[in-house]
């Protein structure tokens, strides 16, 4: 039977090894420590790195946005004046051709034609009239309400005043085989002592309202003038205009 010898260690022993092990223990807390603490200062910059680049990203975005309404309203007044420029336009067009209009009127007075004669009809002009206190009694009668303007012009082959009497006619639709009526449209005129006279020297305006019967239904207007000594004479013969608007009738001779 063989002995075994066992070395026994002693305290001390187990005492260094232990402060061995805290040792290790310790420096591997420090060393991880010391890692966490770098990639903490890493993580920290890089946070603070995408904090400025979020907000240069921001402001950018505000910019754009602000840029973006700055061009909206922009746009917004160019559109408003382009609008305004159209109606500005549009209105000079329309004063560009009264002034035409106008022009051509004035200047066949001063400067006419060689085929005029003294006594002109210039123009007649229709304008259907609709209030609302005529329209409830012309529905429940049929009637209409028309206002007339006739314009008499004489040339500058004459320097004096000429005066006269002037006529309005309505032509009344013809039954099959019969003739044209002439109906006077002074006779529709709600005034007993109308008198259609003209006295001027260059032209005179005349403007009547008168209430057409339902029953009536012109087809054309005649306008006629003479002048008191009888040796000026003139008649026109205008279309008589749709019912749903207004018509300027001037220039159509008969």
């Amino acid at each position: 039977m063989k002995l075994q010898v066992v070395e026994s260690k002693s305290w001390q022993w187990y005492i260094g090894v232990l402060l061995f092990l805290i040792v290790a223990m310790s420096l591997s807390a420090w060393i991880a420590w010391e890692q966490s603490k770098i990639k903490r200062t890493e993580l920290g910059a890089e946070v603070s790195r995408l904090s400025i680049i979020n907000k240069q990203l921001a402001e950018n975005l505000a910019q754009k946005e602000r840029l973006l309404t700055e061009l909206d309203r922009s746009v917004q007044m160019s559109r408003a004046n382009i609008d305004e420029v159209g109606v500005t336009l549009s209105k000079l067009q329309e004063d560009k051709k009264q002034l035409e209009k106008e022009l051509t009127f004035y200047r066949s007075i001063m400067a006419p034609e060689m085929d005029k004669s003294g006594l002109t009809i210039d123009s007649l002009r229709i304008s259907s009239i609709t209030t609302e206190v005529n329209s409830l009694e012309n529905q429940q009668q049929g009637d209409r309400q028309y206002e007339f303007e006739l314009v008499l012009t004489q040339v500058k082959k004459q320097d004096w005043y000429i005066k006269g009497r002037y006529q309005i006619w309505l032509i009344d639709k013809p039954a099959a085989g019969q003739a044209e009526k002439r109906i006077s449209l002074f006779s529709y005129l709600n005034r007993p002592k109308f008198k259609p006279l003209f006295s001027f020297r260059y032209f005179q305006t005349f403007r009547e309202v008168v209430k057409i019967p339902a029953q009536l239904h012109p087809t054309a207007i005649v306008v006629t003038a003479t002048t008191r000594d009888g040796k000026q004479k003139a008649e026109k013969r205008f279309p008589w205009p749709s019912e749903e608007k207004t018509a300027d009738v001037q220039q159509k001779e008969n």
